[in-house]
């Protein structure tokens, strides 16, 4: 009796974590992987909602030891220009990518993750490949992978896709016009793959944080820029998703221009060597501090907590 009651507690936490992890996608391997396979991606271009541009897969590349798969990102939404002309934004890391589906319902219901959009070359032919794509197989928080330097991928012409910014969320506020319709807070079940977020450096007067996008949320816990932030292992960084004011489409450096927090704060507990990792939800207690300059003919201060 005793023996038929634990394996039943036994099994009904084996269902109960499983179930836990349901929202874990399907990922294509690397050895499955088949050049010229058309796939699609999704992003934040405007607003809080991810939209589609399309992908045409090409190999596997070797970067110093690390796993990179090569793409060419084409369309985007009207009236952007076609993004094979401006190629991958900075923020689009982690922009998550499909096989196997039509549209971000199906992709999110049926679709084979392929991997997260993360690294841009410096420079590349219209008609030819323009992007990297982290493999979703090497991603999840679990694996362990040799960190690349920003001064390797440097030395490779390569461009990891987060945008770090101090001063956008002044511009949000005060010259875009925004109204609360546009900042209001979201839903946490608006936080999603695709969706937008930043992770804070500095808190205060002035907010620096660097931006990206969730590649895929399983649970509480998300998964997001393809890359690392800073390489340093386990982390507490407080994010939170946030609105695109708009995309400034640069030949040389095209950009989200971030805006304004719409709520489901969290905090990051991983910077890998491969992808960031936070949960959704977990509150950090940070420490208030005041500096102050003085000048000689003025003093300055900056809040922080």
């Amino acid at each position: 009796m005793f023996k038929r009651f634990a394996i039943s507690i036994v099994l009904s936490s084996f269902f109960l974590v499983n179930s836990a992890y349901a929202a874990k996608p399907k990922i294509l391997k690397k050895t499955e992987l088949k050049p010229g396979t058309p796939a699609i991606g999704f992003t934040v271009f405007r607003g809080t909602e991810p939209e589609r541009f399309e992908v045409i897969l090409g190999e596997v590349f070797d970067l110093a030891g690390i796993d990179l798969i090569t793409a060419r990102i084409h369309g985007g939404p009207f009236p952007l220009a076609p993004l094979e002309k401006v190629g991958p934004i900075a923020a689009m890391s982690g922009s998550p990518v499909y096989i196997n589906c039509h549209n971000y319902d199906d992709c999110q219901d049926n679709g084979i993750l392929v991997g997260a959009v993360s690294i841009r070359p410096e420079s590349f032919i219209i008609s030819g490949d323009n992007a990297y794509i982290t493999p979703a197989e090497d991603m999840g928080g679990t694996k362990s992978f040799r960190y690349l330097s920003r001064e390797t991928f440097q030395r490779f012409g390569l461009i990891p896709l987060e945008s770090i910014s101090p001063i956008l969320p002044i511009f949000d506020a005060q010259n875009s016009g925004a109204t609360y319709d546009s900042c209001k807070q979201l839903a946490d079940k608006d936080l999603k793959a695709g969706s937008m977020i930043s992770v804070y450096a500095i808190r205060g007067d002035l907010p620096v944080y660097a931006s990206g996008t969730v590649t895929w949320r399983d649970g509480n816990h998300i998964y997001a820029f393809g890359h690392s932030l800073t390489g340093s292992g386990r982390v507490l960084f407080t994010f939170f998703q946030s609105r695109v004011v708009t995309t400034i489409q640069s030949l040389a450096h095209p950009f989200k221009v971030t805006g304004c927090p719409v709520g489901n704060e969290g905090a990051i507990i991983l910077d890998g060597s491969r992808e960031i990792v936070g949960i959704v939800g977990l509150q950090i207690k940070h420490i208030d501090f005041k500096f102050t300059l003085n000048t000689g003919s003025s003093i300055h201060t900056l809040n922080s907590h």
